[in-house]
């Protein structure tokens, strides 16, 4: 099963790009493991290589949070 956002998320809303945000799941046992891709494209002044680490820190961040947050859901 998958999940599909697009648009210019996040920082890129006023850039001249978009992007597509893709959650995928996958069962495990009795758990599910989540994969989450993002692709963007466009036009960046600078380039999107600056860009890279943080948007990156900004997912690990979010799904360790979603992550805890099921975990420990009653």
């Amino acid at each position: 099963q998958s999940l599909v956002f697009r648009g210019a998320l996040g920082p890129f809303y006023n850039l001249a790009a978009d992007g597509a945000l893709t959650f995928t799941l996958a069962a495990n046992g009795a758990e599910a493991d989540v994969t989450v891709v993002f692709r963007a494209g466009g036009y960046v002044k600078d380039g999107f290589q600056k860009w890279a680490g943080a948007v990156d820190g900004v997912f690990v961040q979010q799904m360790g949070n979603l992550k805890k947050n099921l975990e420990t859901a009653p």
